[in-house]
C-alpha cells in the first residue's frame, strides 16, 4: 500500500524531475568548476576543509534549484484526510465532514508570514466560513470548539487572537449570508481557486476583493 502511494506521489509530482535536474546540475558544476579534483585527490582526502568549502559552494548553487522546484502541486479532486490528527481522533462523523469541507475541501495553506497583517486569522475565518456554508450552520472547525467558550481565564496572547478570529468569521458569515445564492457559490468557488494555490488572503477573496 505505501508503495503504491510513492508510486501515485511521483507519478503526479515533480519530485522525479527534480532530483534528475538537480543531479545533472551538480555533474556540471562538478566538471565545469576548476577545483583541487582536477589537480591532485590531496585536496579531498588530506584537506578536508576544502573539501567542505567546495561542497557548499555547490550547495549554493544547487539548494535554489531545490527549493524552486517547491511541493507538488494542489490536486482540484484531492481532499486530504487523516483521520490520525488529534482533532478528529474520535470526533464525530459530522465533525470529520466540517473538517473535509474546511476551506471548501482545500487543505490549509499554514502560513504565518502571509501577505498582510493577521493573514492566518483570516485563513481561518475564511476556512470555517466556507465550511458552514456547504454545511447549512455556522459551527467550528474540528479543534476549535474552544474558541467558542467563555475565554475570561485564558492567557491574553491567545486570547485575543481567539476573539479577532471569531469577529472576523461571524463578519464574514453574515455578509456571505445576506448575498443572493448564485453569488454566494461564485465566491466559494473563488475562495478554493485562491486556497489551491495559497495565493492572496482568501478572507478577502470571500468578500469579493481580491482574486
Amino acid at each position: 500500500m505505501i508503495g503504491r502511494v510513492h508510486r501515485i506521489e511521483l507519478r503526479r509530482g515533480a519530485a522525479l524531475w527534480a532530483a534528475a535536474g538537480i543531479a545533472a546540475a551538480g555533474v556540471a558544476l562538478l566538471y565545469g568548476l576548476p577545483g583541487p579534483w582536477w589537480r591532485s585527490v590531496t585536496g579531498w582526502t588530506e584537506q578536508w576543509a576544502s573539501a567542505a568549502q567546495w561542497s557548499r559552494l555547490h550547495l549554493t548553487f544547487l539548494w535554489p534549484l531545490a527549493a524552486g522546484a517547491g511541493p507538488p502541486p494542489r490536486a482540484a479532486r484531492t481532499v486530504p484526510l487523516d483521520l490520525g490528527a488529534p482533532p478528529r481522533r474520535g470526533a464525530a462523523r459530522a465533525d470529520i465532514t466540517r473538517g473535509l469541507l474546511a476551506g471548501a475541501g482545500t487543505p490549509s495553506c499554514q502560513r504565518w508570514d502571509g501577505p498582510s497583517p493577521g493573514w492566518a486569522l483570516h485563513e481561518h475565518a475564511a476556512r470555517t466560513v466556507a465550511a458552514a456554508w456547504l454545511m447549512g450552520d455556522l459551527a467550528p472547525l474540528p479543534g476549535d470548539a474552544w474558541m467558542r467558550e467563555p475565554l475570561d481565564g485564558v492567557p491574553e496572547y491567545v486570547r485575543d487572537p481567539a476573539r479577532r478570529a471569531n469577529a472576523l468569521t461571524d463578519r464574514a458569515w453574515a455578509a456571505l449570508r445576506a448575498l443572493p445564492e448564485a453569488e454566494q457559490r461564485r465566491r466559494v468557488a473563488a475562495l478554493r481557486a485562491a486556497a489551491l494555490t495559497c495565493r492572496g488572503d482568501l478572507l478577502s477573496v470571500l468578500a469579493g476583493g481580491a482574486r
